[in-house]
């Protein structure tokens, strides 16, 4: 586990205080802010962390005592001004907090402040909390910087780019939630050449973030867990679902005819290879986004022919373009749905019913 690296010289853990009692120090000069005036931060908490009273100490470097590039510290807390009834509760046991500005670690030193004593029995939780609530907030801290690690381990691994590079955004997002329909259709498109591709083993990594979450419960919880994109959550209904990360302005103004032919032939084989792995009627939807509020999704069935599909992808452009665009603009929120009905041989947008059931 870390250790802060703040040297305390008062008060010691467990001392029994007055108070007015004095704070003091060294604490190493990266610790501290840049500049001519440096600053430590102190807070007092009580039994079950929360913070109550917190403080700055300045000072400045050239007025202060300096050793071994450590800067002495000092300041004087008082807690009279405070409702004293959580003091009382916990017998005056309180827990010191002492930080630089900038950095992450902190020190934590149970205090006992003498005014607020009682002499009624001490509740053994109470003296638990009070003697080891630092140690477990350190703890916290620590795994979940681990679990973040692995978390995004789990992403890194799950996460297939082709003529990506960090810095790009992709032309074509595929998400597939099954591993092996994933790998099929890798082994497909990843010879496409002249395309940005961003694939997403969704399914692995749903496998592996719900073991891992599993194994990181009780740090999720005193954190308060974990939030989801809402529109992957949706789509995650779907074994495989495509995202063109384009503007809306892009898609109304200025719809590149070969970069769509180029998208319809990556998503024409991603759903082939979905339509001879499957065996049994499925939907895949293709989401236009131009921000995370505003969508426009087509609904693709496996039951199509591939013929059927490559002609439902092109009239999809045709009903793109024809979209009114200022009324689009006019929207905060936008979630269009599209299915393509294969006896008239055209898109029909859903009842406001089957968008809410899908898509939140």
């Amino acid at each position: 586990m870390k250790k802060s690296t703040i040297i305390l010289e008062q008060p010691k853990p467990f001392d029994n205080l007055d108070d007015g009692f004095k704070i003091a120090g060294w604490v190493p000069s990266s610790w501290l802010e840049r500049g001519n005036n440096k600053q430590v931060k102190y807070y007092i908490l009580d039994v079950d962390g929360t913070i109550r009273v917190g403080h700055d100490i300045d000072f400045k470097a050239d007025k202060t005592q300096e050793v071994d590039g450590k800067y002495w510290f000092s300041a004087v807390a008082r807690l009279s001004f405070l409702s004293v009834d959580w003091i009382q509760e916990s017998h005056g046991r309180v827990i010191l907090q002492l930080k630089g500005k900038s950095n992450p670690l902190s020190l934590y030193v149970p205090i006992i402040i003498n005014e607020f004593k009682t002499d009624k029995k001490i509740d053994p939780e109470i003296i638990d909390k009070h003697t080891h609530l630092g140690e477990r907030i350190l703890k916290y801290y620590e795994e979940r910087d681990i679990y973040y690690r692995k978390l995004n381990k789990i992403k890194k691994d799950t996460f297939h780019k082709i003529n990506l590079t960090s810095n790009q955004e992709s032309d074509i997002e595929i998400n597939v939630q099954n591993e092996k329909i994933s790998e099929y259709i890798l082994e497909e498109i990843k010879n496409s050449l002249d395309l940005k591709i961003a694939l997403y083993n969704k399914a692995k990594q749903n496998r592996e973030e719900s073991i891992l979450d599993e194994e990181y419960k009780e740090v999720l919880e005193q954190g308060g867990g974990l939030y989801r994109g809402g529109l992957m959550l949706a789509l995650s209904t779907f074994v495989i679902s495509f995202v063109l990360p384009w503007t809306f302005r892009h898609i109304m103004e200025d719809l590149d005819n070969k970069l769509w032919d180029k998208v319809k032939e990556i998503a024409k084989k991603a759903f082939t290879t979905v339509k001879n792995k499957l065996f049994r009627k499925k939907q895949i939807p293709l989401v236009i986004n131009g921000d995370p509020i505003k969508n426009i999704i087509f609904i693709f069935d496996t039951s199509m022919t591939v013929e059927e599909f490559e002609d439902a992808f092109m009239k999809a452009k045709y009903l793109l373009l024809s979209l009114d665009q200022p009324k689009l603009y006019e929207h905060n929120r936008l979630k269009l749905v599209f299915i393509f009905n294969k006896s008239k041989k055209e898109w029909k947008r859903t009842k406001k019913e089957l968008i809410k059931f899908k898509f939140g």
